[in-house]
């Protein structure tokens, strides 16, 4: 009886080493087919059930990916279905033998790619002849600068314009003209940033230039001289004489007159004269030059003193 208890206990052990090494072989296929496939393909390989694989769906109605057939060879001799997604369309399935590691992964997470911000568009405009006013005649052109910041901004879209219109008008690329009388403005402006600049305008009535001048006895009419001579007149001492510019055309708008003499000591002139006549007195006996400036045109006369108490001509005096 000793000998049939060894026996069956020495029967015994060799049983549970061996159920040992068969469950050791078991363990170390199931820890190789979770690295290999994944927990959750494994989890529908025994129990047939549909569920979600790499967060895609698979359909309930699509036939369960792991299901060997009663006939089949063990589980790690059958082939394994991943599946590979592209886009939050539905999921696609590729069938690849089980020696070959899945497919990586394809993120659904969309790629949001923000703009950076524009770097060309214009931030700040000025018109290069302001800031103003800036004044113009009647009838008068005048072209108009601009410039933008950044400087390498596009400037395709700029426009000009001017108000009001009965005075000013102003074309694309910038040229006023001054069509009348009174206060204007001109305006710049980027019509896709929105940004501008304004110069005031100060219209004057046109400027009518003096052309020719003429001398002329203020009491009787006579003339005396043109520009292309100048003619002498003489008078005694203690004379007076006054002394006229006509003015041509009759319309110049600058008639101030500048009126000197060479030798006030023998001719002088009221200090200051400025009107079209001006009125000569002979002070001492000796020559002196009468000269009239007007808007950049001069003329001259000149007058001979004498002294009818004497022979001879006094000398200079300054």
């Amino acid at each position: 009886m000793g000998k049939r208890f060894s026996m069956e206990f020495f029967n015994n052990k060799r049983l549970l080493m061996i159920l040992s090494g068969v469950a050791c072989i078991m363990a170390a296929l199931v820890i190789f087919t979770v690295s290999t496939i994944g927990f959750g393909n494994l989890s529908s390989f025994i129990f047939g059930s549909s569920n979600t694989f790499q967060n895609n769906t698979v359909p309930v109605n699509s036939t369960p990916p792991f299901i060997p057939s009663p006939s089949a060879t063990p589980f790690f001799n059958t082939t394994v279905t991943t599946v590979r997604t592209a886009s939050p369309s539905p999921a696609t399935s590729d069938t690849v033998p089980a020696t070959q590691s899945p497919s990586p992964t394809l993120s659904l997470t969309p790629e949001i790619t923000t703009p950076s911000p524009t770097s060309n568009v214009i931030t700040k405009i000025t018109i290069d002849e302001g800031p103003g006013p800036i004044t113009m005649e009647v009838g008068e052109s005048k072209q108009l600068h601009y410039s933008i910041t950044p400087a390498d901004a596009p400037n395709s879209n700029i426009v000009w314009s001017g108000t009001p219109s009965n005075l000013i008008s102003v074309d694309a690329t910038g040229n006023v003209y001054a069509i009348a009388e009174g206060t204007a403005s001109v305006k710049v402006k980027d019509s896709i940033g929105g940004q501008w600049s304004l110069i005031t305008v100060i219209i004057n009535p046109k400027t009518v230039h003096v052309s020719q001048l003429v001398l002329k006895d203020n009491n009787t009419g006579k003339i005396l001289c043109d520009q292309t001579k100048a003619e002498t007149i003489t008078l005694n001492k203690g004379d007076t004489f006054d002394l006229n510019v006509v003015i041509y055309p009759n319309d110049a708008t600058v008639r101030t007159v500048a009126w000197s003499s060479s030798k006030p000591g023998y001719v002088s002139i009221p200090f200051g004269s400025s009107g079209e006549t001006v009125h000569l007195t002979a002070v001492n006996a000796g020559t002196s030059t009468i000269t009239a400036k007007v808007d950049g045109q001069t003329i001259s006369l000149i007058v001979i003193v004498s002294d009818p108490s004497t022979t001879t001509s006094s000398p200079d005096l300054l």
